[in-house]
């Protein structure tokens, strides 16, 4: 159970940071 809390957590900051990555370059 706690290992896929932890996976989930990742996931969330891993695609949190694409959608970052991805705003930035549609405004360059």
């Amino acid at each position: 159970m706690i290992g896929v809390l932890i996976c989930n957590r990742q996931s969330q900051i891993v695609s949190r940071s694409i959608k970052e990555v991805v705003s930035q370059s549609k405004k360059n």
